[in-house]
């Protein structure tokens, strides 16, 4: 339980750490469903957000390329600066598929791309909702174990209190004795 806490917390520390050092760059393509390739490593099928850190102004990302599976193919620009100027929170590039022959291959693909990244997408949600519940549960259990510490903590208080009562009760029923004792004495 308490994991699953620490990842959702993780999760969200990344976001805010990335988000706020990095630059988001989504590369698109039309059709979608393009494989993206940058300096040499294949990233995923179009679209695909990544995040650049450009440093002392120098707004290069290394050479990405998009290609359909009839084999087309187009590259992407590499310099960025103009982009992070006129779009500081990040921008998204569609490459236009070159005319090139197969073009229906690369239609059907893009359906099925799509209707993958949708599947991929409902499984995280099913995740991240579970992690969720996982994670109110053990809420749950932590404030009914605080309330039954507090329930515990009050009864304690309430014998304490009727013990310290029947003391005083007793106490003053010891003085009062006595000074009838006192009292019975001085008379005889």
């Amino acid at each position: 339980m308490k994991n699953a806490f620490w990842v959702i917390f993780l999760t969200v520390l990344s976001f805010v750490v990335v988000g706020c050092s990095s630059y988001p760059v989504t590369f698109n393509t039309n059709p979608p469903g393009a494989l993206l390739v940058c300096g040499g490593v294949s990233r995923g099928y179009t679209p695909v957000t990544l995040y650049a850190d450009f440093e002392n102004d120098n707004y290069y990302m290394p050479e990405c390329e998009a290609i359909w599976v009839s084999g087309a193919r187009a590259t992407y620009p590499t310099y960025w600066g103009d982009a992070v100027e006129q779009y500081p929170s990040g921008v998204q590039s569609t490459l236009q598929r070159p005319e090139y022959p197969d073009l229906d291959k690369d239609m059907q693909f893009a359906f099925q791309v799509q209707q993958m990244k949708q599947q991929q997408t409902m499984q995280q949600q099913q995740m991240f909702q579970q992690q969720l519940d996982a994670l109110n549960r053990n809420i749950q259990d932590q404030n009914r174990q605080i309330q039954e510490s507090i329930n515990k903590s009050q009864e304690y208080f309430r014998q304490q209190d009727q013990e310290n009562y029947q003391n005083q009760m007793l106490y003053q029923m010891q003085n009062l004795n006595n000074n009838l004792n006192n009292l019975n004495r001085s008379l005889y």
